[in-house]
Parts: structure tokens; C-alpha cells; sequence
């Protein structure tokens, strides 16, 4: 049949040719069958359509092949047990990027299916489509000729016999009923006959049910067939997923291998800690008991500047207006004085952290003597 390209056909073959999409299931897959009332079927299809909501059949492309560089020619065989319907639309299509390639028109056709001691029709439809470098782009490798069969002088031969079977039965016919005017044994003759032939048409009919039923096994043998490909395809899917599964379960093994090596150094660290904190307890407690036991011996140890020196000190107007005794202070807020306050001299600015051993205060803005007290030194 001939067949108008769709918008969205072009868009495809275009991308199919600079190889944009890559085709796994081939170039086309399914002839779609469908009916429209009033459909026009003297004008080309429209270039912009989409698959119809209501899909009378999806027939499966089960033959393609080249005629000449430039033509695709798609075929699929509607058999017997498929119907019944009435059809006016057939659109070529790629299930799997889910486009309508093609579309064809033709003149309102019934599809039924066989039914009892009715015997179904048989339709083969096939879809020609003119594309550029033709075998490259669908991948298509073999010619029409190879498999499309001229049904033509099978059917002429097939009318010629029954027409000279015809014949030969009016013949039959003429010479039983002169048989039966000249005597009744012709006439019983002729009815044998007659019966023989009616056998004849049953063991006929008989002949044409085993056909059918062959045909009807043979398209359920290639359903099983395709089956058991899709079972073979999904297993082959399931056992990916399963090593892919594996590999990441002894990766996760590996890392909390990694995660509890870590974690024993990490505990063996902190029993070490644990032992030097032990032993710096036991030195502590050793040098305190070590430690001399008048004062005056212990501040004889201790050097000017050392934690524990001892500073008569005044608080600067930028620290704290009074101070009480244990208070801290930061060294920078104080410079060594005298018991009257007085700071003649150069300035000696302490350091550290320090601790007040006295009181402080002052008069509103002022500093006096009265801001100068004892300080040690607590800290560095």
C-alpha cells in the first residue's frame, strides 16, 4: 500500500540516520489497525497525527526487506484467528521510542475470524516507505523478492480447476439423469455417486478444519515462542541486577572493615591517653608530695613573671572600677605602683591572668592609691 509519512516520521528517520537514536528492536514493529466513520480514504492521510485512542488490532511486523536502495517494505499477516472487524486505517509503528511513522487509507475491509464451521480470512498487509540509503538507515539486509510470494497465477490456477471441476460435475449431472430415463439401475448408480461425492465435500471440509487448526497451533507455537525469548531476556535481567547487588554488598563490607579498623585505633589511642593522664595523675600527686612545706621555701622557687609571682598593682581607668578579693583580671588592665598609688617611673604593664589578693576602688573618674592592691599570678 502506499503510505504518507508523518511529522513525526520524518523527525524520526532523520534522527535515525544521523544516529541520534539507536534502534534495538528495529525500525518499525507493529502495523496498528483501526476504523474512522467517514473517513476520506480518496485523500493522502494528514502528515500530523498521533496513534488512535481506539486500536482495533496491533499486528507484528513479521517480515521486512528492500526493494531497490531507496524503499523499506514492512509486511504482517493478519491470519485466521484474528476478528472481527472493519478497517479503513493502518499506521506503521516503532513501539519502542513510541512513534507513528506512517499512515495509510484504504476502502472499508472485514476481518473475521474463524468461527465454528466458519473458516476465517487470511490478510496480509505490508507498508512501502521511499527512504534515502534505505538498507542503512532500517537495517534491513534482505530483499523483498526473497520472501514476497506473487499469489496470482496460484489463484487463476485455482479458479481454472474448479471451473473444469464445474464442468465436469454439469457433465456427471447430464449423463445420471439420461441414466436415470433409461433404466433404474442408472438411477441407483447416479445416487451412489452422488452420495461418494457428498463424502467427497465432508472429507473436503474435514481437510480445511485440520488446516485451520494447524494454522491456529502454529501462531500459538511462535506466541510461546516470542514467550519464552521475553522470560529468557528478563532472567538475563534479574541476574545483572543480582551481581550488580553483590558487587555492592562487598563494597559495604569493605568500608566497615576500613570503618572498624579505625575505630580499634581509635580506642587503642585513647587507652594510651588514658595511661599518659594516669601517669601525669601519679606524677602530680608525687610532686605535691614532694612539694616543700613553708611557703616561703616554695616562693623562693618561684622566677619574676612565673605563675605565682607575686605584684603590687594598680587597675588602669580602662579595667574595672573596683575589685573584691579572688576576682581574676587580665594583666594588660594593670602596671605595677606603689602602696600610695603612686606610678612614678617607667610603667610595667603585667601579662597573664591574675588574681586579686586585696580591694579596689576610685572616685567616680579618678584613680587613687585606692585602686592599687596585692595581685598573684594565676595564669599565663
Amino acid at each position: 500500500m502506499s503510505a504518507t509519512v508523518t511529522i513525526a516520521g520524518e523527525s524520526f528517520i532523520s534522527d535515525v540516520a544521523s544516529g541520534d537514536i539507536n534502534l534495538v528492536s528495529g525500525f518499525a514493529d507493529t502495523i496498528l489497525i483501526a476504523y474512522f466513520d467517514n473517513l476520506d480514504v480518496t485523500q493522502p492521510p494528514d502528515v500530523i497525527q498521533s496513534v488512535p485512542v481506539d486500536i482495533l488490532h496491533s499486528a507484528p511486523v513479521d517480515r521486512s526487506g528492500l526493494n531497490g536502495d531507496s524503499v523499506a517494505v514492512f509486511n504482517a499477516l493478519l491470519r485466521s484467528d484474528i476478528g472481527d472487524f472493519s478497517f479503513n486505517w493502518l499506521g506503521l509503528y516503532n513501539s519502542e521510542h513510541d512513534v507513528l511513522i506512517a499512515v495509510a487509507y484504504e476502502p472499508t475491509q472485514q476481518k473475521w475470524k474463524t468461527d465454528g464451521q466458519r473458516l476465517g480470512n487470511v490478510l496480509n498487509k505490508a507498508f512501502a516507505l521511499k527512504i534515502a540509503n534505505a538498507g542503512a538507515v532500517t537495517g534491513i539486509t534482505v530483499d523483498v523478492e526473497s520472501w514476497q510470494v506473487d499469489y496470482h497465477a496460484t489463484v487463476m490456477q485455482a479458479l481454472q480447476a474448479s471451473q473444469i471441476s464445474e464442468q465436469k460435475s454439469l457433465q456427471a449431472l447430464e449423463a445420471a439423469t439420461t441414466a436415470e430415463q433409461n433404466s433404474s439401475s442408472a438411477l441407483q448408480v447416479a445416487q451412489t455417486a452422488e452420495q461418494n461425492s457428498t463424502t467427497a465435500i465432508d472429507t473436503a471440509n474435514s481437510a480445511n478444519s485440520a488446516a485451520s487448526s494447524a494454522e491456529q497451533k502454529a501462531a500459538q507455537a511462535e506466541q510461546n515462542a516470542n514467550n519464552a525469548a521475553t522470560a529468557a531476556s528478563n532472567s538475563a535481567d534479574s541476574a545483572s541486577a543480582a551481581e550488580t547487588a553483590a558487587s555492592n554488598a562487598a563494597t559495604s563490607a569493605n568500608t566497615a572493615a576500613a570503618a572498624a579498623s579505625n575505630s580499634a585505633a581509635s580506642a587503642s589511642s585513647a587507652a594510651d591517653s588514658a595511661s599518659n593522664a594516669e601517669q601525669a595523675a601519679t606524677d602530680a600527686q608525687t610532686a605535691l608530695a614532694n612539694a616543700p612545706s613553708q611557703v616561703g621555701a616554695w616562693y623562693a622557687q618561684v622566677a619574676l613573671g612565673d605563675v605565682g609571682s607575686l605584684a603590687f598593682a594598680q587597675v588602669l581607668a580602662s579595667g574595672p572600677a573596683t575589685m573584691t578579693y579572688g576576682e581574676t583580671i587580665n594583666g594588660v588592665l594593670l602596671k605595677t605602683a606603689n602602696a600610695y598609688g603612686s606610678i612614678e617611673g617607667p610603667e610595667s604593664i603585667l601579662s597573664g591572668t591574675w588574681r586579686c589578693l586585696g580591694m579596689t576602688s576610685s572616685r567616680g573618674n579618678e584613680r587613687d592609691e585606692r585602686a592599687t592592691t596585692l595581685f598573684i599570678k594565676i595564669g599565663m
